[in-house]
C-alpha cells in the first residue's frame, strides 16, 4: 500500500493480484524510446548516499541527456507507484533501504514491470539499487547507459535487446 496524500489516492498490490488505485487497474508506461521517457528520482540528501555525490550528479546527467526529463516526487514509494501508474517512465536512485522500496516493487511488478538491480539480479534496495519496469521496451534510467553501475532505478521498459529474467513481470512488451 502506497498513499499519495496530497492527490488522495491510495494504490494497492498484492503477488498474482495485481496493482490497483482505487477501482483502476494499474499498467506501466508503454513507452519505448529512451528520449520519451520521463524518469523519477531522488537526491542523496544524507551518508552513505550523500557521499558518492559526485557518482549521482554523474549518472543524472547521462540521464538527462538521454530521456524526456527527471521529476520529484519526494517518496521513493510515490515514484514507484507512479511507474505503476504509467504517469513515469521509470525511476532511478542512489542507496535505497528496502522499506524504501518494498511496496512500490510490488506495484510495479503487479503492473506489467520488471524490477532488477543493476546487474540484472533481483531488486532489494540498498547498495545494489534496482531498476525495473515493462518487459520489451526502453527507458533513459539505469537502462539508458548507466546500467551495470550501482544505483537505484526502475523503467517503465527494459532495453528491446534484454531478456525478462524468470519470474520478471509480466506486460505488453
Amino acid at each position: 500500500v502506497v498513499a499519495d496524500v496530497g492527490r488522495s489516492l491510495v494504490y494497492t498490490a498484492t503477488a498474482g493480484g495485481g496493482a490497483w488505485c482505487g477501482a483502476q487497474r494499474l499498467q506501466v508506461s508503454a513507452a519505448s524510446e529512451a528520449a520519451q521517457a520521463l524518469i523519477g528520482t531522488g537526491f542523496p540528501f544524507k551518508a552513505p548516499a550523500s557521499e558518492r555525490l559526485d557518482e549521482y550528479l554523474r549518472q543524472l546527467g547521462h540521464i538527462l541527456r538521454r530521456s524526456a526529463g527527471v521529476r520529484r516526487a519526494g517518496s521513493a514509494a510515490l515514484d514507484l507507484a507512479h511507474v505503476a501508474e504509467g504517469r513515469l517512465d521509470g525511476f532511478w536512485e542512489l542507496w535505497l533501504a528496502p522499506w524504501d522500496v518494498a511496496a512500490g516493487e510490488v506495484l510495479v511488478g503487479e503492473a506489467g514491470g520488471v524490477g532488477t538491480d543493476p546487474a540484472g539480479g533481483t531488486a532489494r534496495g540498498g547498495p545494489g539499487g534496482l531498476m525495473g519496469g515493462e518487459p520489451g521496451g526502453s527507458a533513459a534510467g539505469p537502462a539508458g547507459g548507466v546500467r551495470g553501475e550501482p544505483g537505484t532505478g526502475v523503467r517503465a521498459k527494459p532495453h528491446r535487446h534484454e531478456r525478462v529474467r524468470e519470474g520478471g513481470a509480466r506486460g505488453n512488451g
